[in-house]
This record gives structure tokens, C-alpha cells and sequence, in this order.
């Protein structure tokens, strides 16, 4: 993408976003490409003002609204880009796996032991390194994570790559050939656990991914044929109203545009629809195929082991990395089912993007105009033929003598393989890009430079046939005005600018950017203000009273260089006062001591015991 397309590209994006609509940057480009292929030139040296009239022109097409044309082109993109993102995201996970996995290989066959100061210590961590190695290669990473899951992988490696084994692994053979043995020993590990888990002994968190994946594309096929069935449905009451329509409007007239329009944009949605399905149905196969090999895999490996103690690896070993490889395959058509998945719910949000033109009263009118016609023996569909526009070749006389000239042949049915979609290229052209599909039994089919093309009706094709090459090329201008026709009828590769798979890739490869300016003024205004002028007589009274009344007080602590961010008060108080006094005279008094004891505890028998009362009268002031 050149410069001038990713500019537009960017300035498309902004323009749409401040008018409130978020557009993504792969259809800002899709719609700068269909501008470019319809005459519009932009380029590197193209001038600034070309540019922005462009953008403009590309942000007013996207932002039309309720336009059915630019709806099929949205839709068309937004399948596409969720088709890459997914599968791209698919992609990566396993990309990355395999890159660990290869840096876990170079590091283990590139590792030398002969001669390593601690061997033991090296040959532990290396069989750990191999361990690890099968466990990210054959994609059982939760190994890594599980003790339970951990101790059945392990014992499988240690089956078949014992521990002591690993000196002669690293002692023989150089790195190509221990790459390929680490490979086959990942499968077979893997194949190793997936027969445990078909006789009940193993097996942990190891799922068959093969009932999982036919369940839900049973569902997915379901959902996706119900909402095909409903679209096929409106389908035929859009060929009925353009049917009745086009006998007395020209295809150039608004409402037949717009029914069109209309038409064209639930073909593109039934041909998404019918992708899926496809894409759905040949997986649900592949995956029914390789559930077959692997029980015929598994069951070959019941037969080698049955009850036998010892089995010869030859002849096993070539079993079990079957085995793996078929759960790996089976993993990948799993991924795979995701991506259908996510893609079908994109396109759930273009299930009905536009307010419809068709109306019951429509219907009613093309219903009995149609019964009335097959009443009166009119065409097989019972509609007279429609008005034409006068593009594109003129009519031939004799259409068998032209046929015979351009080498065209016609050929009634029976033809499943047609081009441009199997759409009649003759009402492309003569009814204004009017996408009509080939009849199967009252059309017929052209056979031309070893293409076969399909019509509507006879007459359609017998004017093709006589000039095929007219018709092809004015079908292709068709297309180059309405750029939606490109991909339903599969003609890109005759617009390689507009291939929505490539511009999707490159948009989202492509880093995106936007300019934006801010404006600063040249001189910046200098302002002089004093903050601390006041106007107010009243306020400055104000603070005048409070600066007096600050003169009164004392200072009670000051802050220094010491006590910076840290906070120190001091508070004065008056201590009690201590007084005496002294006399001459000095008194005291002293209670009386009065004591009790017993006496008569000694002497002889006639000696009686007593107490004895005293009061002793000590200490008195007058005694000194």
C-alpha cells in the first residue's frame, strides 16, 4: 500500500469516527480500491487537495445510510477479515508452540555430555529438558502444570526412553538425526496416553476431540441451514416482486435499483451462508475419517499388545505415532471448527442491515400477477418478459448462425460447475447488474473456451452464444461499478486490486497512523497580575485589624533549618510557689505507751497467773 492510499486510508477512519461511526481501517481501504477501480487515480506525487477530495468522497460512501449495496460490501469484508483474524490467531498458537518446541530441540541435540564436569547432574536436567519437550511438541502442555496429568506423561516417556538410555542418545548420531528421533518419541508418548484413555488405565485431561467437533458442527450445520432456508425464502419473494416490477419499470428506475440492491445483498449472505455450511460439512468429514483411522489405530494396537508382558517396538512404536499424529490432525480440525464458529457469529450481525422495500401489498400484487400470466399461458415462470436496458451488445437476429461463428455451444442442463457463479450473465448485463441465477431445467448452459456458462432462460443464452466475448466484457464493466458483484460472483481474479482476501491481509499487516496537528500562538500574551491586590476598602480594614492584632502576640516557637518538616511546640506554665515559716518554739506531744503482760508463768505451785496492765508514759518534751 503506497503512501496516498494509507493518507486516505487514515484520513477516511477520522472523518468517519467524529461523525460517530467506527469504521475499520480494511474497509476505509477496500472502499479507496473500488474508487480507484472505477476511474479515480491517487498517488504518491498526487496533490494534497486531490487527496482530500478523495478521502471525502470515500468517507461519503461509507457513511450513506441504509444503502444495501454498501451493506453487501461490509458484510462481504467483515466475513472475510474475521475469517483471517481467526484463522491468523489460530495460526500463531500453533507457531508458537512449534517454536518452543524447536528451541527446546536445538538446546537438548546440541547439548554436549562427554566430558562435562558433573554428568550425572547434566544427564538429570537433559531428561527433564525431554520431558518437557514431548510434553510442548505433542501438545500436552498441561503436563507441565498437572502432578497427576505430569506423573502419567512421565511414566510413558520413561516406557519408552528410559533414563538410562540417554547416553547413548547423546553419544551417537548426529543433531538431524536426534531431532527426528525427539519428534517421533513426542507422538509416540502422545499415542501412548491416547491408547491408555481407550482402555480406561490413562489418559487425564486428554480429551477426544473428534465427538466434540461432529456435535457441534451438527449444531452449527442446524443454525446455519435454518437461517439459509429463511434467506432462500425472501429470496424468491424478491425474484417475484422484481419479476412483476420489471414489466413496466426499467432496471435504471430508483425502486428497481434499490430492489436490486436489496436482492443482491441477501444472495451475497445466502452464498456466505452456503460457504459455511460447505466449509462445516467437508470438516465434519475429515474429522468422521480420521476417527475411523484412529480406532482402527487403537484397535491394531490391542491387537499387537493383548495380554502379552512384552511387545517388539518395531512394530509398535510405528502404531502409537500413528496414533499421535491422527490426535494432532484431530486437534487442528478443532481449531479449525472455532474459526467457522466465530465467523458464523459475525455474520449473524447482518441478518437484516437495512429497513426492506418489501412491503405485503408488493407481494399480494406479484402473486396474483403471476397467476394471472400462467392463466393466460405466458413465460415458464409465469411472468411476461421484462423491460431491458439498451447496454451492452445489441440483439442478433440469428442467434444459431453467431453461435456457430464464435464457437459457443449450447447445452441444455445438467451442468453443476458454472461461471460467474452460476448468476446469467445476459440479465447482468441487460438488466442493470440484476444478479439472476441459472435455471436449472427451463434455462440451459453455454459451453465457451472451455468455460460453461448458465442462464435463466433459453433466449438468454442463445444471445450469449452469439457473442460471447461482448457479453463477458460487459459484464466485467458491470462488476467494475458495483465492486459487491466481484465477490459473489468469484471473478477475482479478473480484479486482483479488489480481492477482498489480499486488501484484508494487507490492511491488517499494515500499521496504522493519523496526523494530527494542535495550534499554539505565535506570541504568548505576557500577563502582569499582583495576586495580592485587593479592591475591597472593607477587606483591606479587615487585614489591617488583623496585622495590629498579630503585633500583640508573643512568638511561642520558630522553625530552623534542624526542625524542617517536623513540627516542635512549646508551652509556658507557673509552678506552684513554695513558702516556710519559722517560730521559736518548738512542741510536740507523745501518747502514752500502754502494754499488757501476763505474769505467774514461772515459780512455784502456789504461784497464780495474771496480767499485768502498764502505761508507759516515755519520750515527753519535759524528759529532755
Amino acid at each position: 500500500m503506497d503512501d496516498g492510499t494509507r493518507k486516505v486510508v487514515a484520513d477516511v477512519v477520522r472523518q468517519c469516527r467524529e461523525n460517530g461511526y467506527d469504521v475499520s481501517p480494511t474497509l476505509a481501504g477496500f472502499i479507496a480500491r473500488t474508487m480507484q477501480l472505477q476511474g479515480a487515480t491517487i498517488g504518491e506525487k498526487a496533490s494534497q487537495e486531490s487527496l482530500e477530495e478523495f478521502s471525502n468522497e470515500c468517507a461519503r460512501r461509507i457513511l450513506r445510510p441504509d444503502e444495501p449495496a454498501l451493506e453487501t460490501l461490509k458484510m462481504q469484508i467483515a466475513v472475510e477479515e474475521a475469517n483471517v483474524l481467526h484463522a491468523r490467531s489460530a495460526r500463531k498458537a500453533t507457531r508458537d508452540r512449534e517454536e518452543r518446541a524447536e528451541k527446546m530441540e536445538r538446546e537438548i541435540v546440541h547439548t554436549v555430555v562427554e566430558g562435562a564436569p558433573d554428568e550425572v547432574v547434566l544427564l538429570d536436567r537433559l531428561y527433564r529438558a525431554v520431558f518437557r519437550y514431548a510434553c510442548v511438541a505433542a501438545g500436552m502442555e498441561i503436563a507441565l502444570s498437572d502432578p497427576e496429568v505430569e506423573a502419567e506423561t512421565f511414566a510413558a516417556l520413561e516406557s519408552v526412553f528410559p533414563h538410562h538410555g540417554l547416553r547413548r542418545f547423546f553419544s551417537t548420531g548426529p543433531p538431524e538425526e536426534k531431532s527426528a528421533q525427539l519428534k517421533e518419541l513426542a507422538s509416540i508418548v502422545l499415542g501412548i496416553r491416547i491408547f491408555n484413555r481407550s482402555i480406561g488405565k490413562g489418559g487425564l485431561r486428554l480429551e477426544d476431540p473428534a465427538p466434540g467437533y461432529l456435535s457441534q458442527a451438527n449444531n452449527l450445520r442446524e443454525d446455519l441451514g435454518g437461517r439459509l432456508m429463511s434467506s432462500e425464502r425472501l429470496l424468491g419473494q424478491y425474484a417475484a416482486v422484481i419479476a412483476f416490477k420489471a414489466q413496466s419499470a426499467r432496471p435504471g428506475e430508483p425502486a428497481m435499483i434499490r430492489l436490486r440492491d436489496e436482492q443482491t445483498n441477501r444472495q451475497a449472505y445466502a452464498a456466505a451462508l452456503r460457504r459455511l455450511i460447505d466449509g462445516c460439512s467437508k470438516g465434519a468429514a475429515a474429522v468422521a475419517s480420521l476417527a475411523d483411522q484412529l480406532a482402527g489405530e487403537i484397535s491394531a494396537v490391542q491387537q499387537l499388545v493383548g495380554a502379552k508382558s512384552s511387545v517388539p517396538k518395531e512394530k509398535v512404536y510405528p502404531r502409537l505415532d500413528a496414533l499421535g499424529a491422527l490426535h494432532l490432525a484431530l486437534a487442528e480440525e478443532r481449531r479449525a471448527q472455532v474459526v467457522l464458529q466465530r465467523v458464523a457469529d459475525r455474520l449473524v450481525d447482518f441478518a437484516k442491515p437495512f429497513q426492506t422495500t418489501l412491503t405485503n401489498q408488493l407481494l399480494h400484487e406479484a402473486s396474483v400477477a403471476a397467476q394471472a400470466s400462467a392463466l393466460d399461458g405466458a413465460g415458464g415462470d409465469g411472468c411476461l418478459a421484462p423491460l431491458l436496458e439498451d447496454t451492452g451488445p445489441a440483439a442478433v437476429a440469428d442467434p444459431a448462425a453467431g453461435a456457430v461463428a464464435s464457437g459457443a455451444e449450447v447445452v441444455d442442463g445438467g451442468v453443476t460447475l458454472l461461471e460467474f457463479g452460476g448468476f446469467d450473465v445476459f440479465a447482468m448485463v441487460k438488466r442493470g447488474g440484476l444478479m439472476v441465477p441459472a435455471h436449472s431445467t427451463r434455462g440451459a448452459a453455454v459451453a465457451y473456451d472451455g468455460k460453461m456458462y448458465g442462464f435463466a432462460a433459453k433466449e438468454n443464452a442463445a444471445q450469449f452464444a452469439a457473442q460471447p466475448d461482448a457479453f463477458i466484457k460487459s459484464a466485467m464493466e458491470v462488476m467494475r461499478m458495483r465492486p459487491e458483484l466481484i465477490y459473489l460472483t468469484g471473478a477475482e481474479a479478473n480484479f486482483p486490486t479488489v480481492d477482498i482476501a489480499p486488501v484484508v491481509d494487507m490492511m491488517l499487516s499494515a500499521p496504522q497512523s493519523c496526523d494530527f496537528s494542535t495550534q499554539t500562538p505565535t506570541h504568548f500574551l505576557e500577563k502582569h497580575m499582583d495576586k495580592d491586590y485587593e479592591w475591597n476598602e472593607w477587606a483591606l480594614r479587615r487585614r489591617a485589624l488583623h496585622v495590629a492584632n498579630l503585633r500583640q502576640k508573643a512568638t511561642h516557637g520558630a522553625q530552623t533549618f534542624l526542625s524542617h518538616f517536623r513540627r516542635e511546640n512549646t508551652t509556658q506554665v507557673w509552678l506552684p510557689k513554695q513558702s516556710a515559716a519559722q517560730t521559736a518554739v518548738a512542741k510536740g506531744t507523745v501518747m502514752p505507751q500502754k502494754k499488757r503482760y501476763i505474769g505467774g508463768l514461772r515459780g512455784g505451785p502456789e504461784v497464780k497467773m495474771n496480767v499485768v496492765s502498764l502505761s508507759l508514759d516515755i519520750g515527753q518534751p519535759h524528759e529532755f
